[in-house]
């Protein structure tokens, strides 16, 4: 509220910094995971049922990231819209939203594969 009636002069960035500071905690694990993924398939062998953990560690991974990705895509647009002053920015608000939208279509669709049953 005080970036909003001008009594506060940080940037738009400083202001979400409660939003940055548990992306950026979140990035290192993403970027470490394929590997303890690989380490998990290697170890998995010929056994089906630890190769299928590694490969569900390996979508959860997957998803995980694109859903943080497109949390910090949209912050880092929207501060930029705001810090640029409208116009100057070159892009709408609308256009600044697109990856949250990504997120919700994947989640509306992860719906439609799911068991009936499970859903009533």
């Amino acid at each position: 509220g005080l970036q909003l009636d001008g009594s506060l002069g940080w940037s738009w960035f400083g202001v979400t910094t409660p939003l940055w500071i548990p992306i950026g905690l979140a990035a290192p694990v993403f970027a470490c995971a394929p590997f303890a993924i690989w380490k998990q398939v290697q170890a998995a062998g010929d056994d089906a049922n630890a190769s299928m953990q590694a490969k569900a560690s390996c979508v959860g991974c997957l998803v995980a990231g694109l859903l943080v990705g497109c949390i910090a895509g949209t912050a880092w647009m929207l501060c930029y819209k705001l810090d640029a002053g409208g116009a100057v920015a070159g892009f709408s608000y609308f256009q600044a939203i697109i990856p949250v939208l990504v997120v919700e279509g994947l989640l509306a669709l992860s719906f439609l594969g799911m068991p009936r049953d499970a859903l009533l």
